[in-house]
């Protein structure tokens, strides 16, 4: 589609997704922005009946409300990673060849972390402009429990850490909550990125340190007995 886009910004939409009424009003007063990237809040309801409304991806407005409090842009650039809820300068896109990955889960990943890397600027407004849906059998729902989900998905978070720690950028790790999903649901796949650890983190340590941060005495104990075991080749 932005092969053939002839506009000064780009917007993204999910096909069973809305825009808000207004949006043509929000878009108009900040098209002539000078920012590369403008970011939105969202709004998330259910399919069925879109008066109900969900708590689907409430980390976004967590992030935005975080902007106005404290100023920090890392989260929204890097963090962000649906192509909804944005406006984008078409330009960024062509000058960087920014383009979708070829993969059924997380293809947007990458392009939201390039376009948050090579913006100059970025505005966040503090309205809604997106309105998500919720349903059972959507692409999102019963998260990393279908085939092949959970390591489609953890390559792309992998890289993404990994490209940002290459560049000095990291701040969080997105791969945390994907090593959780692995150690609870596939062991071998969790074998497999123990060993990548200190490729994202400054050693494997400070992984274990992350990935447990906040979780019970009980899941610690077993979470660095089983760690320590691949680590000597045990198990």
């Amino acid at each position: 589609g932005w092969d053939h886009a002839k506009g000064e910004w780009l917007l993204f939409a999910d096909a069973d997704d809305f825009y808000v009424e207004d949006m043509y009003d929000i878009i108009s007063s900040n098209a002539d922005s000078e920012a590369d990237v403008i970011y939105f809040k969202k709004e998330s309801v259910y399919s069925e009946n879109i008066i109900q409304k969900t708590d689907r991806d409430v980390y976004i407005d967590r992030m935005i409300n975080n902007y106005y409090a404290n100023g920090d842009e890392w989260p929204l650039r890097f963090m962000y990673c649906p192509t909804w809820g944005k406006m984008i300068k078409r330009d960024l896109i062509n000058k960087f060849n920014i383009r979708f990955e070829e993969i059924r889960y997380s293809n947007d990943a990458f392009f939201s972390l390039f376009v948050g890397y090579h913006a100059e600027t970025i505005e966040v407004v503090n309205k809604v402009l997106y309105v998500l849906t919720s349903r059972p059998d959507s692409l999102v729902a019963n998260y990393c429990s279908k085939p092949n989900e959970l390591r489609i998905r953890a390559e792309v978070h992998y890289r993404s850490d990994l490209f940002l720690h290459q560049h000095q950028m990291c701040k969080e790790r997105s791969m945390k909550q994907y090593l959780l999903l692995m150690f609870n649901n596939d062991r071998k796949l969790f074998k497999y990125y123990f060993f990548k650890l200190d490729e994202i983190y400054p050693s494997k340590l400070s992984a274990l340190r992350d990935i447990s941060k906040d979780k019970s005495i009980r899941f610690k104990i077993k979470f660095y007995l089983y760690s320590f075991l691949i680590w000597t080749r045990v198990v």
